[in-house]
């Protein structure tokens, strides 16, 4: 348990610089940027990406119940046959 949770911590750090370097290369952040300003950006950018994997995991999962049920409509039509 410990292990995973030192992943997860690592992963949310990688996060965070990610996001930190982001911001200064955009010029969102520089040298005038107060840490309260810092800390809005890294929250916003990581609301933003945590939008998109859910969006994304919502088109996934529509695309896979598609194709699940035509396969389920393909499998029932073979079995009256």
């Amino acid at each position: 348990m410990r292990t995973f949770l030192k992943y997860v911590f690592y992963l949310a750090l990688l996060l965070v610089v990610y996001i930190i370097a982001q911001g200064v290369w955009e010029g969102s952040i520089t040298n005038q940027s107060t840490v309260s300003q810092v800390a809005t950006d890294v929250k916003e950018g990581a609301q933003n990406m945590a939008g998109n994997v859910v969006r994304e995991a919502k088109k996934f999962n529509t695309h896979v119940d598609e194709e699940m049920k035509q396969d389920v409509k393909e499998m029932t039509s073979d079995e009256t046959k």
